[in-house]
C-alpha cells in the first residue's frame, strides 16, 4: 500500500507537470497567434489608410512630375552640337525630363519661339536671342552653351529648380501615379 501511495504521488506529479507544460505551450501558442494577427491587422490597416485614389492615366502625359525643356537650336551651330551631347546626359540623369527640340532653320518653328516669348520674361518676341536657347516649364531660360562645366552646370541647376517646384507640390497620390508610370516606361 505504501508503494502504491508513492506510485500515485509520482503519477500525480507527472500529471501536474504535463498540465503545466501544456498550459505554457497553449500560452505561447496564443501569444504567437496574437502577434501574427496583430501584424496582419497593422498591414491591412496601413493598406486601407494609404490606398491611392482611382487614377486616370489618360489625363497624364508622363506623370505629374514631367519637366519639359524646350530646346531651340541650329544644325550648323557648334555650341548647339555641344549642348546636344550634354542633353543626352540630362536625359539619362533625369528620367522625367522631356526635351522638345526645334530646329530654327525651319522657319515655322519661329512661331513656337514667339508664342513662348509672349509668356517668358526676358525673351523678346521679335528678337530671337540666338542658339541654343533652352526654356523650362517655370519660364526660366538659358541662351548659349559654353561648356559642360559652365552652361551644363547651369542647365542642371535649372532642372533641379524645376524638380523642387514639382516636389513642393506633390502629394501621396501623385507619387504613386508617377512611380507607376515610371515603372511602365522603364519596362
Amino acid at each position: 500500500m505504501a508503494q502504491n501511495k508513492g506510485t500515485q504521488q509520482k503519477a500525480s506529479k507527472a500529471q501536474e507537470n504535463r498540465e503545466v507544460k501544456n498550459a505554457a505551450a497553449r500560452k505561447k501558442s496564443m501569444m504567437v497567434w496574437g502577434g501574427v494577427l496583430l501584424v496582419i491587422a497593422l498591414i491591412f490597416g496601413v493598406m486601407i489608410g494609404t490606398a491611392p485614389e482611382e487614377i486616370n492615366q489618360d489625363d497624364l502625359e508622363f506623370g505629374d512630375d514631367l519637366i519639359t525643356m524646350t530646346y531651340f537650336h541650329l544644325s550648323t551651330c557648334p555650341h548647339c552640337h555641344k549642348q546636344n551631347v550634354f542633353n543626352k546626359y540630362l536625359m539619362a540623369k533625369y528620367p522625367n525630363l522631356k526635351i522638345e527640340t526645334y530646329e530654327m532653320s525651319e522657319r515655322h518653328f519661329l512661331q513656337v519661339y514667339q508664342e513662348m516669348a509672349d509668356v517668358v520674361d526676358g525673351l523678346e518676341r521679335d528678337s530671337f536671342p540666338g542658339t541654343p536657347t533652352t526654356v523650362f516649364n517655370s519660364k526660366t531660360f538659358n541662351t548659349g552653351y559654353g561648356s559642360d562645366e559652365t552652361t551644363g552646370k547651369r542647365l542642371v541647376e535649372l532642372i533641379e529648380a524645376e524638380q523642387k517646384i514639382i516636389d513642393d507640390n506633390w502629394d501621396t497620390s501623385t507619387m504613386v501615379r508617377t512611380a507607376s508610370l515610371r515603372d511602365e516606361v522603364q519596362e
